[in-house]
């Protein structure tokens, strides 16, 4: 009669030795008989042998892209771990960090208002908020994760003089009232 093993184990037929199913895998079930019965551990867990479920693969730092895995990878620096709208602990591939975003730690955080990310930026470079570029003086943007220069635009009673500064309103009577003009970049 074979051995009754316990999960994450396995027992060779004609002993009752139990043996852990080796790394990236694991058993979810008794009675196996040899390191083959083991399975994969699924994607977003990884197993370092001798489990029946996977671990987590940790936080939205780390991702597990692949079955098998048998330790969590980091997230590359100026990327974000996804997916999003799954568990934090369960990433399974990474994506560049957004326009107008810094990623740290596999999230994205989106610049400030009157901020934004030069789009040519290098991703490595894109990992905290001193990524974020102010607008020039008397410039803002219309929210959050402004992408390139051309996203902020003078604030009320300043206009654009030379594509790239906004001034006081300079000749009496001109309606500078609302805000929008928008910077370019030269």
């Amino acid at each position: 009669e074979p051995a009754l093993c316990e999960p994450g184990f396995f027992c060779p037929q004609g002993s009752s030795t139990m043996l852990s199913c080796p790394a990236g895998k694991l058993g979810n079930m008794t009675s196996l008989t040899a390191a083959e019965d083991c399975i994969d551990c699924p994607r977003g867990h990884f197993c370092t042998g001798g489990g029946a479920a996977g671990e987590p693969c940790g936080t939205t730092a780390f991702i597990c892209p692949d079955r098998g895995m048998v330790a969590p990878q980091q997230v590359r620096p100026g990327f974000m771990s996804l997916p999003q709208d799954g568990p934090a602990d369960q990433r399974t591939s990474e994506r560049p960090c957004m326009d107008g975003h810094w990623c740290s730690a596999g999230l994205a955080i989106a610049c400030s208002k009157g901020f934004y990310i030069d789009p040519l930026r290098p991703l490595t470079e894109r990992t905290d908020q001193s990524s974020c570029i102010k607008c020039p003086d008397h410039s803002t943007t219309q929210g959050l994760g402004a992408a390139s220069l051309g996203d902020c635009f003078c604030e009320e009673d300043y206009t654009q003089m030379d594509n790239k500064t906004c001034t006081l309103c300079p000749i009496p009577g001109t309606n500078c009232s609302s805000a929008g003009l928008k910077i370019t970049s030269p």
